[in-house]
């Protein structure tokens, strides 16, 4: 796993220590409404985290998590997908395709933050 830097961005891997972090995207029903369901309880973070993770090593991508001046602002990162399912993905499987996506912070939106982000993953 990388770091990456942009001119405003750190991107950097998850870790287990961000369980807190990965709640405020996880806990904001304004957040969680963009990516078809509602809030994920706070017992489920770790899972949540876990599969983050669990998508580096079979994958060796991810997403990372995203800090603008040392402050948390989300996460950004390639998934594999298959297209059968529209469940998670192992690469080289022969239906899955990766997708680029992102989730920011509520307080953080409207920054330009997933642009930014979303280009230093594709590079």
């Amino acid at each position: 796993m990388t770091t990456l830097r942009t001119e405003r961005l750190l991107l950097r891997p998850p870790t287990l220590d961000d369980v807190d972090l990965a709640g405020e995207l996880l806990g904001d029903e304004r957040v969680m409404r963009f990516l078809g369901g509602g809030v994920v309880p706070r017992e489920a973070w770790p899972v949540v985290v876990e599969k983050w993770l669990e998508r580096w090593r079979d994958n060796d991508m991810g997403v990372f998590l995203l800090e603008h001046d040392g402050r948390f602002v989300g996460r950004c990162g390639i998934l594999m997908w298959d297209t059968r399912t529209w469940t998670l993905s192992k690469r080289g499987e022969p239906s899955a395709v990766p997708e680029l996506g992102w989730t920011l912070a509520y307080d953080a939106w409207g920054n330009g933050y997933a642009t930014e982000a979303a280009r230093a993953v594709r590079d």
